[in-house]
């Protein structure tokens, strides 16, 4: 996000103008961590002369990104238990995502993806790639890794999925890319089982509430307090209680696991299942407070960065990656069909049809949720099946 405002500054200026318009607000704000100050003090000369859009600068904690707690660090305003900004007049949206609105204006299909590839690898870099490339290519474009034995983590280091299979192709939604050594803490601790998760909680949590403490949701006023589930777990049935229903309070950011349990127990994986198990059962989320109190020590339990990235074993990657502009050309993408909230795409092409970049390839019916998908590269379609649609360049 930092490199895609420091090199489209003036097209993502344009989009927030864009959408500013296009729903009728009074104004636009564009969030930054005030530790970047060389885009901080580009992008404040680029609005000095907007009347309606400023830009707001964040100290360096996690989860800042977090658009509930962006709001609040930004207008004081809560969003509801269980509800989205919109739900009091706020619209949050990535810098990419403007920019992909700008050029949705201009005629312009998504049909790249930028990129960071960090960790055990020769050159971390920020990439703009086709969408439905490897992962397995996108490492390979990077260098390679400095490691043999090692796992990939798509995602941030708090909230992202260990993956085993590289062959899986970029999507719109990827945002980085982190190759870790196999042995490393994030890679070993993804790989405990949930019933050992539970036979610790019974065994050794200790109450101690550090977990509900630091939680982000929680510390806005929301009624989500990770000890009691620890603690109502242990009796083995999920029933659609005030404690096993705050799981869909849950933003699931991993603080409660990782910086607040110091026994290594995981409120986190708990409220995942839970969750889980309470959709299951046809359960959703009652929580509906519309106007939750933040706690009065709130900004004091901010989680630095700095700390954090020392609690996960992560320091040495913690690098500023350099950008690349290189065009990226790919001989064979795998366009996702479900890349999108709502129902996956259903292909409008055949294999062997010819198709060009930007092309629409998958259509979601009228009366439907979801997006249209479109080739990323020019090519002939190879193969179409549940998940994706394949292109040859």
């Amino acid at each position: 996000d930092k490199y895609i405002l420091q090199y489209n500054t003036n097209d993502v200026i344009e989009g927030l103008k864009d959408v500013i318009n296009i729903v009728g607000a009074k104004k636009g704000v564009i969030a930054l961590k005030r530790k970047y100050r060389k885009i901080v003090s580009l992008i404040n000369d680029a609005v000095k002369n907007e009347e309606n859009i400023e830009t707001f600068t964040l100290n360096d904690f996690y989860p800042s990104g977090d658009e509930h707690i962006l709001v609040n660090e930004i207008t004081g305003l809560v969003v509801p238990e269980g509800g989205i900004p919109l739900d009091i007049g706020i619209l949050v949206n990535n810098v990419e995502t403007i920019l992909n609105i700008r050029n949705a204006l201009k005629g312009n299909s998504v049909t790249r993806k930028t990129i960071s590839v960090m960790g055990a690898v020769k050159y971390p870099k920020v990439i703009n790639v086709p969408i439905g490339i490897s992962i397995n290519e996108v490492i390979a474009l990077i260098g390679g890794t400095t490691v043999s034995d090692f796992s990939v983590i798509v995602g941030g280091p708090m909230m992202g999925e260990v993956i085993n299979d590289l062959d899986i192709p970029i999507n719109k939604l990827t945002a980085g890319i982190i190759i870790l050594p196999a042995d490393s803490f994030l890679v070993t601790r993804s790989k405990i089982p949930f019933e050992r998760n539970l036979r610790l909680s019974a065994s050794v949590c200790l109450q101690c509430i550090e977990c509900t403490v630091l939680c982000p949701r929680n510390l806005l006023g929301h009624s989500i307090k990770p000890n009691e589930i620890m603690r109502s777990i242990n009796y083995k049935k999920i029933e659609p209680t005030d404690i096993f229903t705050a799981s869909f309070l849950c933003s699931e950011c991993g603080i409660c696991e990782i910086y607040g349990c110091i026994m290594g127990i995981s409120p986190k994986m708990v409220y995942v299942r839970v969750k889980k198990e309470l959709i299951a059962q046809g359960v959703r989320n009652p929580h509906n407070n519309k106007k939750p109190v933040p706690n009065k020590f709130i900004k004091e339990r901010r989680i630095p960065v700095d700390r954090l990235t020392n609690r996960l074993r992560l320091p040495q990657y913690d690098v500023m990656p350099e950008y690349n502009d290189m065009e990226v050309i790919a001989s064979d993408v795998k366009i996702n069909l479900l890349q999108h909230y709502g129902v996956p795409a259903e292909p409008v092409v055949k294999v062997g049809d010819l198709v060009k970049e930007g092309e629409v390839i998958g259509k979601v019916p009228d009366d439907k949720i979801g997006a249209y998908v479109h080739a990323s590269i020019k090519g002939t379609v190879a193969n179409i099946n549940s998940e994706y649609i394949e292109i040859k360049a």
